[in-house]
């Protein structure tokens, strides 16, 4: 998902009335071993949402 897509209208947002914003934060927590094999949907995912997350 890109702006690109959003401002072309391949994606739309849904659900807008249903987003929480200025809530209290819910701790997250992600718990694995680095010298271990990480399935690759699991490693996907960690790459995605690490930068996305603040302390």
């Amino acid at each position: 998902m890109s702006n690109n897509d959003l401002a072309a209208g391949r994606l739309v947002p849904i659900l807008q009335s249903d987003k929480f914003t200025h809530i209290e934060r819910e701790q997250v927590n992600a718990v694995f071993y680095k010298s271990s094999i990480v399935a690759r949907r699991i490693s996907a995912f960690i790459e995605f949402i690490q930068p996305r997350l603040t302390l």
